[in-house]
């Protein structure tokens, strides 16, 4: 689950607001492992995508694959078009969204929930946490500059 909310802080601080996705408070791991396929491959199939996650020790069966990439096709999360093979007719998958897109989505989602009942105590530690390393302390104050500068 950690996974879903990992984000370099880099990342984190230059993040820009998402107004092109649906907000999305995560994804559940079968989905997440399964998109993971798709964002490193550029496009698979059903059956590409079950070898792949098999190659990675998760077997699943292949209608297990194609109900989950069904859902996050519904879901916006994957494109689909149809391809015939030896006339089979088949969907080939691609990213609906880049993993920097719905990583920068999570973790804003999951930011405004946190500062909208706990803005002390998550600023706070945030803070702490960049003051361990310079070059965090560097991004930080170059982020907020950039903010002062907008802001005028």
């Amino acid at each position: 689950m950690v996974a879903y909310y990992t984000c370099s802080r880099q990342a984190f601080l230059s993040a820009a607001p998402i107004t092109h996705m649906k907000k999305q408070r995560g994804l559940a791991t079968l989905e997440y492992d399964v998109l993971n396929v798709i964002w490193r491959s550029g496009e698979a199939t059903v059956s590409q995508v079950r070898d792949e996650l098999e190659a990675e020790g998760k077997p699943l069966a292949l209608t297990t694959v194609s109900t989950v990439l069904d859902r996050l096709y519904r879901k916006g999360m994957v494109k689909r078009r149809l391809s015939e093979s030896k006339g089979t007719p088949r969907y080939i998958y691609s990213a609906g969204v880049t993993k920097e897109d719905y990583e920068r989505g999570v973790v804003s989602d999951l930011l405004d929930r946190l500062l909208d009942k706990m803005a002390e105590p998550t600023i706070s530690r945030l803070m702490e946490l960049m003051a361990e390393n310079e070059r965090d302390r560097e991004l930080l104050a170059k982020y907020l500059e950039k903010l002062k500068r907008e802001k005028k």
